[in-house]
């Protein structure tokens, strides 16, 4: 039986929980942390340690995927069990 590789990406509707634990460096710097998540390229600063910036810093065990309502985004490399690329699409 022949096997292919598929490689893709998943988008997965995720949660988290914050803490202020700077109310003054949260206010001094709400505005960029909104536009911070409103920004697909710069939003990965919600689960990075950046975020301690802007006076935040996340809950312990609050990270939820909910994986039921996941979703393939794109598929961007198919190859076959030799190696050989069938389809190569440029990642993002």
């Amino acid at each position: 039986m022949a096997k292919l590789k598929v490689k893709f990406n998943m988008r997965v509707p995720c949660e988290i929980e914050l803490n202020v634990v700077d109310e003054k460096e949260f206010n001094a710097n709400k505005e960029s942390f909104i536009q911070a998540c409103q920004d697909n390229d710069t939003a990965q600063v919600i689960v990075s340690d950046y975020i301690e910036e802007y006076g935040i810093e996340s809950v312990s065990d609050t990270f939820y995927k909910d994986d039921l309502n996941r979703e393939v985004e794109n598929v961007y490399k198919v190859t076959d069990e030799k190696g050989n690329v069938l389809f190569e699409q440029d990642q993002k």
